[in-house]
């Protein structure tokens, strides 16, 4: 009886080693059903991602078939546009060998007739440049008559001014110049509107005196109506004291220099006055004297109308040399 315990807990020992082992191979084949599976179900998988591929392949397949036969159309058109340009291409060629032809025989031609054209040109050289000579020895001709017409004119205008340079004037363009550089756009307008406004028209106040401190401008604004009756045609004369200056200075000065302006702003006046000076010593005159010879006689000789309008500009008469304050009044 002992022995056979012995072999029993033996043979059941035997069969638990076997049942553990068993087991754990039931559960090694578990898990490799359930690998089994997950492979047979990825399989499954990518046989219906092959299945779809497999649609887009045949539907790609049956456009490009679609397109094979729109291409091979397109190349049938092709070839028959080919041989339609073929064809024009041998009747250009040969329109150009005739284009060609026609141009070569051109090309001779104008080739003749520029040949003739310079052989023209040549005489015409020729002939211009005698034609050149005889232009240089007239215009020759005709400069040496100008010298001689400038020459008897000038002699003529010489002569007939020559009286006028007993005047000996005074000269103050480049003075007016001065001032009016130094005359700012619109300043002293109320005083330009208030002399034209107040001598506008004929009256018996015909005499405006501007008067002012030293540096005010006077000199500026005598300038101003110089220039302003000039342009108008009103300016019968004009004269800028200055007491550092003798020729410029004195009242002798003064109307001889009025009077040599009245010779270009009263035409009638300059007639008169040249055959005074013809016959009359002016440097041998007082200054009353003077006055009425040169500008109060020559004037009561012409229409009113002739110089009535005009303005007279004298400025600074302050500065007259004080030894001559009683001749100028």
């Amino acid at each position: 009886v002992d022995l056979n315990i012995q072999q029993l807990q033996s043979l059941d020992k035997d069969i638990r080693v076997q049942a553990v082992s068993h087991v754990q191979e039931i559960g090694s084949l578990k898990l490799g059903q359930e690998e089994s599976e997950k492979k047979i179900l990825e399989h499954s998988v990518n046989i219906e991602n092959l299945k779809k591929t497999n649609e887009i392949v045949q539907l790609d397949v049956k456009k490009l078939h679609r397109k094979q036969t729109s291409v091979a159309a397109r190349v049938s058109d092709t070839v028959q546009m080919v041989k339609q340009l073929s064809s024009q291409h041998d009747e250009t060629k040969k329109d150009t060998q005739e284009t060609i032809a026609i141009v070569q025989k051109v090309t001779i031609e104008t080739e003749r007739q520029l040949v003739q054209l310079f052989h023209k040109e040549d005489i015409t050289i020729e002939r211009v440049s005698g034609l050149e000579v005889k232009v240089t020895e007239i215009d020759d001709d005709v400069q040496r008559i100008k010298e001689d017409v400038e020459q008897i004119h000038h002699k003529g205008k010489t002569a007939e001014n020559e009286p006028l340079r007993k005047l000996n004037p005074s000269h103050f363009e480049s003075d007016i110049q001065y001032y009016l550089n130094k005359h700012h756009a619109g300043t002293r307008q109320w005083l330009f509107d208030q002399i034209s406004a107040r001598y506008s028209k004929r009256s018996r106040k015909n005499i405006c005196v501007i008067t002012g401190n030293p540096g005010m401008g006077k000199s500026v604004i005598a300038a101003k109506l110089c220039r302003f009756h000039s342009d108008k045609g009103t300016l019968a004369g004009c004269f800028f004291f200055q007491h550092h200056k003798a020729r410029r200075s004195t009242p002798r000065m003064l109307i001889q220099t009025l009077a040599y302006h009245f010779c270009s702003s009263i035409p009638e006046y300059r007639e008169i006055i040249k055959d005074v000076l013809v016959d009359t010593d002016i440097q041998e005159m007082n200054c009353v004297d003077l006055f009425t010879c040169l500008i109060l006689e020559p004037l009561s000789q012409l229409r009113a109308d002739l110089y009535l309008g005009k303005y007279i500009v004298i400025d600074a008469l302050d500065e007259c040399a004080f030894e001559f304050h009683s001749e100028l009044m």
